[in-house]
């Protein structure tokens, strides 16, 4: 899952930064070579793919952090855990935190 993602932002970057170059290309004078003045400079491509692997950096990095805490909330909803808490803090007895424990389990 996370190399078919990366591939594909990958996939979509390369397919901006040629577009982009084209696009240069294309609006530039009769050479095909921009003039700096022209609103594009002489690093667009190589800086439109640093932008786009940036923003696929992201989207990587904002699931990564979406997955993470929901499972952390998974987590501290299981009443397992939160008995074997409560006895470590010494807020249960031995014997309250093991029939507390059968009622859970069956």
């Amino acid at each position: 899952m996370k190399l078919r993602l990366f591939a594909t932002a990958g996939s979509l970057a390369f397919i901006a930064t040629v577009s982009s170059a084209e696009t240069i290309r294309i609006a530039g004078n009769k050479s095909g070579k921009m003039a700096l003045g022209d609103g594009y400079s002489m690093f667009g491509g190589p800086m439109m793919l640093v932008l786009w692997g940036l923003v696929a950096a992201l989207v990587v990095m904002v699931v990564r952090l979406i997955k993470a805490r929901l499972e952390s909330e998974r987590k501290a909803l299981d009443p397992l855990d939160v008995l074997k808490t409560r006895f470590a803090k010494g807020e249960l007895s031995q014997e309250e935190y093991l029939h507390q424990k059968n009622i859970l389990e069956n």
